[in-house]
Formats: structure tokens, C-alpha cells, sequence
């Protein structure tokens, strides 16, 4: 039987990965959108017409190609990247004891994630800029891009499943 080395590693990131959604899903994604929504509202045709491909019906495999994945990859590799070649490289930095080279990964990906969510997105940026910390945060924790590039892809499926949901339920 193939055993592979660093199963326990890759089972551990798939579930930091699982628990990062519900979290989004159930909790981050409700309070956002019951505080939020004074300002979301106002910023919905402006959203729509920057995600057009998430509110028109489309083809599915074209929204997931693009839309959930391949964005999700180029914008972790992006926002992200920098802080994960740091974390990654194993490079320690210590000043009178504290973790300088943590401090110094977490305001490459404060820097990135809010260059990111201003810069790309205007309609939602306050909650584009929380959802980038977390993924930040499973960048940081798993010392990997991978887990944060999958939890970025699913978040952008929940959203494209939950609007086409809500639409069956609202006028157009």
C-alpha cells in the first residue's frame, strides 16, 4: 500500500481548510451580511456588474475554470505570495526574543490582502479584507499556499451557489 509521508500534515490542512469555511459560511458570511447590509445594498449593482459571472446564468464549468479556481490561485498567489515565500523559506528572524519574522508575514499579508481588497474590490471591500486575513492566517499556520488558494476557490463557490439560491426565492 502507498503510504505517503506527511499524510497526518495534509490531513490537518484539509481540516483547518473545512473549519475556515464553516466559519465563513455559517458565521463571518451571516454577520456580514446582517451588519453589513446597509452598505451592501447600495454597492449590489455595483458588485453585480463587477462579478457579472456570479448573478447571470452561465455555464457552470466556466465559472469554476475561472471564477473559483483559477482567480482564487493568481489572487493568493498575489495578495499572499509574499508572505508565504517568507513563512515557507524557514527563515527565523528574532528581536530580544520575539518572532520578528512572524510580525514581518503578517504585514506582507496585511499589506497585500488590503491592496487587494481596495484594489479589486470595490463594492465589498471591508469583507474581501477579512476573508484575505484568514486565508492569511491558514498561509501562516500551514506554512503552504495551497490551503488558502482551495479555502479561496470554495468561498467563491458558496457565493456563486448561495446567489443562484436566493435568486430562485427574489424577483430579478
Amino acid at each position: 500500500m502507498i503510504q505517503f509521508q506527511h499524510a497526518e500534515t495534509w490531513k490537518s490542512k484539509w481540516l483547518l481548510i473545512f473549519k475556515l469555511w464553516l466559519v465563513y459560511v455559517f458565521g463571518f458570511s451571516a454577520a456580514i451580511f446582517i451588519l453589513y447590509y446597509p452598505v451592501i445594498e447600495p454597492n449590489l449593482q455595483v458588485y453585480k456588474k463587477e462579478y457579472a459571472s456570479y448573478f447571470y446564468p452561465g455555464n457552470l464549468y466556466d465559472f469554476l475554470a475561472y471564477n473559483a479556481w483559477m482567480a482564487a490561485i493568481l489572487e493568493e498567489a498575489e495578495a499572499r505570495g509574499p508572505a508565504w515565500l517568507l513563512v515557507a523559506s524557514g527563515f527565523t528572524w528574532t528581536i530580544k526574543g520575539y518572532r520578528a519574522d512572524k510580525a514581518l508575514a503578517w504585514l506582507l499579508l496585511i499589506a497585500g490582502t488590503a491592496w487587494w481588497s481596495w484594489d479589486g474590490h470595490l463594492a465589498l471591500n471591508w469583507s474581501i479584507f477579512i476573508a484575505g486575513l484568514g486565508w492569511g492566517w491558514l498561509v501562516v499556520k500551514t506554512r503552504s499556499l495551497w490551503p488558502a488558494m482551495v479555502s479561496h476557490g470554495l468561498a467563491n463557490l458558496t457565493i456563486f451557489v448561495a446567489i443562484r439560491i436566493l435568486s430562485i426565492f427574489t424577483k430579478p
